[in-house]
């Protein structure tokens, strides 16, 4: 009877054990969008993470997240333009819904361009959203200059004047901790942020200084210069971001991130403004550092002077790191961009690196002509 007893309450101990566990560990919010702000897939689905890629001249875009990376990328059935529809819509309106002064649910919206056409010359070229309720909550990277909108007024889709080009977006769901890390790199960076909220008098939200000092404006680049810092999603899936200030002064791709990882990259980002970097080859340069001149997914296919979107590969051509790593930022591969704040965020996936280098369909080779295969990588 005894023995029956122990094996009774043991039984009951491991159970409650493993439901604290799942409760710990579980994604936040519901199926269908009825969950909290946190990154949601296209049909609405609370997830860990979510890459788009947009196709120039339109709003069509391809799409990958955690369950569907081993696809490859998708081409969306929906379009960026919708309000409504789609993964990016689905994710910001649970922002949107709560309106600009909401008392549980915050936000951040900082971009060099903002919606009202204030451009910034100076400081960070920093793109981006963050979200938050009482639990947990979102940053939203990405590359479209007067976007999205300013809270108060609600969420209208990719303003027709962004269809030009192609773009690139990173959503990353993630505690209230890690945002705030999320605020300290991009102070560094000299955000210009244009809309805000982080709700005064509610406890949930009362250690965020870093949040709050984002929200206010404040500049932090004077007491750092650069840093790395990790984040992790709910499910503890690791990403790494890098930022730099304005008066660093140093390439961020090759000073920060190659080295870091230890091994070459290849880059897409904006290659029409004054004095674009060309592609960095060793022994001159420590690692290979390519610029990607020709992309396609599916049945779209681009130049790089089509492409206003920022995201890298890493290649590991001849030696070091041959980790697969992609990573997706705001900062150009140009040399105005030295003296600008902004940086990358880079996550180690063997199905996000494989759909987004099978998109590159010809980069400047840095071997000898006879080295370089079909796309311009080196046969080594």
């Amino acid at each position: 009877m005894v023995r029956r007893l122990h094996l009774t309450l043991l039984l009951l101990t491991c159970s409650l054990v493993v439901a604290a566990t799942n409760a710990t560990n579980a994604p936040i919010g519901g199926g269908g969008g009825g969950g909290g702000v946190t990154c949601l897939s296209e049909s609405g689905d609370p997830v860990e993470y979510w890459v788009i890629l947009k196709f120039p001249d339109g709003s069509n875009y391809a799409y990958a997240d955690e369950h569907t990376s081993h696809l490859g990328m998708s081409v969306s059935p929906y379009k960026l333009e919708s309000p409504t529809e789609g993964a990016v819509a689905h994710t910001l309106n649970t922002v949107y819904s709560a309106g600009s002064g909401s008392s549980s649910v915050g936000h951040v919206e900082y971009n060099d361009e903002w919606p009202d056409e204030h451009k910034h010359g100076t400081g960070g070229h920093t793109k981006g959203f963050v979200g938050f309720d009482e639990k947990s909550g979102f940053w939203l990277i990405h590359s479209v200059p007067r976007f999205p909108d300013f809270v108060k007024d609600g969420y209208s889709g990719l303003p027709e004047d962004e269809m030009r080009y192609g773009q690139s977006f990173m959503c990353i769901s993630t505690s209230l901790g890690y945002l705030e890390d999320v605020a300290a790199q991009l102070l560094i960076g000299y955000p210009w942020v244009y809309s805000a909220n982080v709700p005064e008098g509610n406890s949930a939200f009362a250690n965020m200084q870093n949040m709050k000092s984002l929200a206010n404006g404040d500049k932090h680049y004077k007491d750092m210069d650069s840093n790395v810092v990790s984040i992790k999603t709910h499910w503890g899936v690791e990403f790494t971001t890098f930022y730099k200030s304005p008066k660093w002064g140093k390439y961020i791709y090759e000073d920060m991130v190659e080295p870091h990882f230890d091994t070459e990259f290849a880059w897409e980002t904006w290659m029409n403004g004054i004095n674009p970097d060309p592609s960095f080859c060793e022994p001159k340069s420590q690692y290979n550092s390519t610029n990607i001149r020709n992309l396609a997914v599916g049945a779209y296919s681009w130049k790089e002077t089509q492409d206003h979107s920022k995201w890298g590969v890493s290649i590991g051509w001849k030696h070091r790191s041959y980790d697969e790593y992609l990573c997706i930022g705001d900062i150009n591969r140009q040399e105005s961009q030295n003296k600008r704040g902004g940086g990358t965020t880079c996550i180690q996936d063997v199905d996000l690196w494989r759909a987004f280098y099978n998109a590159i369909k010809h980069v400047d080779c840095c071997c000898e002509d006879s080295q370089c295969d079909d796309v311009g990588f080196c046969k080594w």
